[in-house]
């Protein structure tokens, strides 16, 4: 059964046109896609459930410094952007340090030009407290596995 809250991956890629990569994900991996209430095909579920609030998750905290709405808000903004280059797979991968960080957002700055200052900087914290060598590396199913293999992040 679907909702307001419920498209079907096609229907996400009219509605993100822009957002290439996160189409190209989705039409790559059959699977259950949910935030912020998105979700991919019931059927999908037969093959993969991914629960992206497990993968960008926020706990108190445990945010950088971020507040759980801020820190929701800088998952957003990652998974709203980063997508129209590559799949989300190397960012979650990476386990970078903050000087890492920093050089591979330097890198990519430009070519998200539409996101704020502000913004770029809550993306950025959020990544460093996330996504660093002190926290393990999430579990994702093979078919996310393969996707950004050779895609840096």
């Amino acid at each position: 059964m679907q909702d307001a809250n419920t498209r079907t991956p096609g229907g996400l890629c009219a509605a993100w046109t822009r957002r290439v990569g996160l189409c190209a994900m989705l039409a790559a991996a059959p699977v259950m896609l949910t935030l912020s209430g998105l979700v991919a095909t019931p059927g999908a579920r037969a093959q993969s459930d991914v629960d992206i609030t497990k993968i960008f998750w926020c706990k108190d905290g445990q945010n950088g410094g971020q507040t759980a709405s801020e820190c929701a808000a800088s998952r957003d903004l990652i998974l709203q952007n980063c997508p129209s280059c590559h799949s989300f797979v190397p960012i979650v991968k990476a386990q970078k340090t903050a000087a890492e960080w920093d050089a591979s957002l330097g890198v990519h700055r430009s070519r998200v030009s539409d996101v704020s200052d502000d913004d770029y900087a809550k993306l950025r914290q959020y990544l460093i407290a996330h996504f660093n060598p002190q926290n393990p590396k999430p579990e994702l199913p093979p078919e996310l596995e393969k996707l950004g293999i050779d895609q840096p992040a």
